[in-house]
């Protein structure tokens, strides 16, 4: 297990539990912490034991994007004359890259920016009722990052242009209410109700579940008839063992080992 100085990793039976661990800063990212956060993921695709990965922040936030401290070194280097397009964080774009195996965000507290974004790269997100969304970006004259990829898939386009470009908030009832979290609990419910979904994941067929999170990716950005015939390809991919134990444990009416 490696030892990480922003973040923290641990696992319970077969889920893995990332958790970002700036509180005093509401975990906001940094180059030292995104490049543990990689770490992690690397560690957690190898381990064949871990089969499913929970992200949350510690303290009362999730994470709220890129530090302070960064975002002024940004915006000073933006502000020079023939200055190259501002550098947005790929932490969101590397959980969907990196991750093969399914991840619930346990969203606490404000998640906002490329942490707005990191939720939005989970496969699952569940909020507390305290947690809030913020698109910042338009308030800090910035062009919005991630964001205009995920709120129009995930929410209707009108709500999403809307939010993004006057950079607004949204709380944990309207995200439920936009398919933006699959859930809302109370604030002391909410790891428990993570881990249940989370457990729940990781007793199913790991490398179905793999090839299925392929193929919802790639028809993100495919017609039908490409999205079938990389559902095909990936079906040969997966493991044949799942699939006969599947139909074994169907066929004797009992709870499939796998």
């Amino acid at each position: 297990m490696a030892d990480y100085s922003d973040i923290k990793y641990e696992k319970r039976g077969r889920v893995g539990i990332l958790t970002l661990n700036r509180p005093n800063k509401l975990n906001a990212l940094w180059p030292p912490m995104e490049d543990e956060i990689r770490r992690c993921w690397r560690e957690f695709n190898r381990d064949p034991g871990a089969r499913s990965l929970v992200i949350t922040g510690a303290g009362r936030g999730f994470c709220t994007g890129e530090d302070v401290g960064v975002l002024r070194e940004i915006l000073e280097e933006y502000s020079k004359p023939g200055a190259t397009p501002q550098r947005a964080s790929a932490i969101p774009q590397d959980l969907i890259e990196m991750v093969e195996k399914p991840v619930v965000a346990a969203v606490n507290g404000a998640a906002a920016g490329a942490g707005f974004g990191l939720a939005l790269a989970a496969d699952i997100r569940i909020a507390s009722e305290s947690a809030a969304f913020h698109c910042i970006y338009s308030r800090r004259g910035l062009v919005c990052s991630c964001e205009v990829w995920f709120l129009p898939r995930l929410m209707h386009l009108g709500p999403a242009v809307h939010k993004i470009l006057l950079g607004e908030t949204i709380d944990s009832g309207e995200a439920l209410k936009y398919n933006l979290v699959s859930e809302v609990v109370p604030d002391d419910r909410l790891m428990d109700r993570t881990m249940e979904v989370a457990e729940r994941l990781a007793a199913g067929p790991p490398s179905a579940l793999k090839f299925t999170k392929k193929a919802i990716q790639n028809a993100l950005i495919s017609d039908l008839k490409s999205s079938m015939e990389y559902v095909s390809y990936v079906r040969g991919a997966a493991s044949s063992a799942e699939a006969d134990e599947g139909g074994r444990a169907f066929l004797e009416k009992r709870p499939p080992r796998w």
